[in-house]
């Protein structure tokens, strides 16, 4: 048997893992760990016959043929004939926030407390001058109606960028406001109208008007709220037409003596604003996508070959698939032509379950990556197709810069067994 006064051997020299095993210390020969090849560390053997002695109690072999020769005996001994694992720890979350996060803010994305995604709009869509008004008037001294026509509102900022690669709004609102120069009160009319439409098919799913009668515009210098609307909730698409038809304004005489300083004019500003949710129906792909800056460090371990082993955790309510895989180049290596390293292969594709921040969806991964030439680098970067789908049951839920998915309990696995191999 062996006994605990042996010498322990490390694998690695480092705190990812560590291996001991008892080995008889009589130095002579030294002796090399190593995975198809790569030298990890040298161990101090003894003499060929206790060599022998201790591979014979390794193998429980039993051998008393004088003429067998321990000079000419293999000097290879397997460890972990299945596999080897080593831990590395977890990527992420990569979550909205991190993965678009840029994306969102420079077309108008913003966020409330909690951190759910909000889509928000103003805009000074009409604009009338009190001294065009005058003119129009039959006798400028006494009250008279302006008529102005119709005017529209049309919604500018993230919401139609949204329609586009198939994500809802929810909770979506519009309000108007009018700013009056004039120090009386002047009375509005006017029907106020909006509708949505389906940017796919091109048609309205939705439409609603609503007549504004005789809504008083005070003499003071902050706008009026004339109208607050809410969309349904079910109404995910954006309103692409806001209209207030057959507005009038019906002002006081002597309007030009009466106009505050600071600006002559009436001014209508429209606001929206809205929650981005999953859409039914969501079927987005989208090809050659990156992920620079992940750290898994596979090239310290010197493997050809490994097995990738994690759980992808994913919060948003979305199926993703991920398929095509490659790695990427380290940043100062990469070239304009090409930043894909095509030394490495890599299995997929990867589905993905999708979740909720209160119930996760967790996919157990099993990824294999070889390396085509040399031994496997770290990895820094990873470039990907991806395809998005939404899930039964969650049309309508809304989504969070705080949702995304994580990689965790990540492991690198070594095929094969680990081999010593003795120098003569």
């Amino acid at each position: 048997m062996f006994r605990p006064d042996f010498c322990r051997v490390s694998i690695f020299n480092g705190p990812y893992a560590r291996m001991s095993k008892l080995l008889p210390t009589h130095p002579v020969k030294t002796m090399r760990f190593c995975y198809d090849g790569q030298v990890f560390c040298n161990i101090a053997l003894m003499k060929p016959k206790i060599l022998l002695f201790a591979t014979l109690i390794l193998g429980s072999v039993a051998c008393t043929d004088k003429a067998y020769d321990p000079d000419r005996m293999s000097m290879e001994m397997t460890f972990f004939e299945n596999e080897i694992s080593v831990p590395v720890g977890s990527v992420g979350p990569l979550t909205v926030q991190s993965l678009a996060g840029k994306i969102l803010e420079s077309i108008g994305f913003g966020s409330d407390e909690d951190g759910y995604l909000t889509a928000n709009f103003s805009k000074d869509f009409f604009t009338k001058s009190a001294y065009e008004i005058v003119l129009k008037a039959p006798d400028p001294s006494q009250p008279f109606v302006y008529d102005c026509g119709s005017v529209s509102f049309s919604i500018g900022g993230p919401a139609p960028a949204i329609s586009l690669v198939g994500l809802g709004l929810t909770k979506q609102k519009i309000r108007y406001s009018v700013y009056n120069p004039i120090f009386e009160p002047v009375t509005l009319n006017a029907v106020s109208s909006v509708s949505c439409m389906d940017i796919s098919t091109f048609q309205t799913t939705y439409k609603s008007s609503v007549e504004l009668e005789n809504v008083t515009l005070p003499s003071h210098y902050n706008a009026t709220v004339i109208q607050e609307l809410a969309l349904p909730d079910n109404v995910m698409n954006y309103p692409n037409s806001c209209y207030l038809e057959n507005l009038k304004l019906s002002v006081p005489g002597d309007i030009t003596d009466k106009l505050r300083s600071d600006s002559p004019n009436f001014r209508f500003i429209g606001e929206y604003f809205s929650y981005l949710c999953v859409k039914d129906g969501i079927d987005f792909k989208q090809t050659d996508f990156s992920l620079d800056d992940l750290s898994v460090p596979l090239g310290r371990f010197g493997f050809k070959e490994a097995v990738l082993k994690f759980n992808l955790v994913n919060t948003l309510p979305l199926e993703i698939t991920l398929s095509d895989i490659k790695f990427l180049l380290p940043k100062e290596e990469r070239k304009s032509d090409s930043k894909i390293n095509e030394k490495i292969e890599v299995s997929g594709p990867i589905s993905i379950v999708g979740g909720t921040m209160d119930n996760p969806g967790i996919t157990p991964v099993t990824l294999r990556v070889k390396a085509l030439e040399g031994t496997l680098p770290d990895v820094s970067g990873i470039l990907f197709n991806f395809h998005v789908k939404t899930i039964p049951g969650s049309t309508g839920s809304l989504l969070s810069v705080k949702q995304g998915v994580s990689i965790q309990s990540a492991s690198v696995s070594i095929c094969g067994g680990i081999k010593l191999f003795g120098d003569e």
